[in-house]
């Protein structure tokens, strides 16, 4: 814990850790933070708070047997969420209103088996990528409740998944790297509804535009910056959330590669 000075910086010795705490994934939640940390007497990894004091430090979660290892801890409302042992988890800050999302039609390995959901706050709704129970990596939407979490149908996706990465929010929506029918890498749109998803970059060749790190420079929906793939379609195709149209680029970014280009 620490003010920003050397006199205002000490360890906490927290009740119920493990010899080594080992705190990682800190995510700010009110006038608090969650983070994983190993509890005794097993050195498992369970989801911890604390308000900065010792005695305001405890974890939330202790499951015997169990090794949680929360990460991509996210902030939505009321709620964080985060990922558990490859699993929806959904907490208040409390280990009474800490738990396991029951949601269906998952993957049996898990809803993120081997990689990270990149949950993405948008509006009321988060959007994040899962593993249907096919074993289909889609775009899937929570409101923080087991029965509000479901996978999204999303026309032209994939047939083995949609695999969206890489999201960015952009006004209403949510701009993400996906895989369409062709198996090519394209620009997408989402609004968090089946209905509200689409393709929004066509035309660009067999191997799409392959869009990544995508990065929002203006919230007037009308700035963001692109990096291509190299040796992708010169003519850049740029889409606001809602009509996709051709956009002159204006500036032109170049080390060596990737390439970027700032569009508007």
């Amino acid at each position: 814990m620490t003010d920003g000075t050397t006199a205002g910086t000490t360890e906490l010795k927290v009740a119920g850790q493990y010899p080594v705490l080992e705190p990682n994934h800190f995510a700010v939640f009110g006038n608090k933070a969650l983070f994983g940390g190993k509890s005794a007497p097993s050195g498992y990894s369970d989801l911890w708070v604390t308000d900065g004091t010792a005695a305001g430090t405890s974890a939330l979660t202790h499951v015997s047997g169990f090794q949680l290892q929360p990460t991509d801890i996210t902030v939505f409302g009321s709620k964080a969420l985060f990922d558990g042992a490859g699993n929806l988890w959904v907490t208040d800050g409390t280990a009474a209103r800490t738990s396991q999302a029951n949601v269906a039609g998952v993957f049996s390995a898990g809803l993120f088996f081997g990689f990270t959901p990149d949950f993405t706050v948008l509006g009321t709704k988060v959007v994040f990528t899962g593993d249907d129970a096919s074993g289909f990596r889609n775009l899937w939407v929570t409101d923080g409740t087991s029965i509000g979490t479901s996978e999204l149908r999303v026309i032209g996706a994939n047939a083995r998944g949609l695999n969206p990465n890489g999201f960015a929010v952009l006004g209403s929506k949510a701009l993400f790297d996906g895989l369409d029918a062709n198996g090519s890498n394209n620009l997408w749109a989402t609004d968090g509804t089946s209905a509200g998803t689409s393709q929004t970059v066509t035309g660009v060749g067999a191997n799409g535009v392959n869009p990544h790190s995508l990065m929002v420079l203006s919230q007037r929906g009308v700035h963001m910056l692109l990096q291509l793939r190299p040796g992708a379609h010169n003519a850049v195709r740029y889409s606001r959330p809602t009509v996709a149209e051709s956009l002159k680029c204006r500036a032109y970014i170049c080390a060596h590669q990737p390439r970027y280009r700032v569009c508007s």
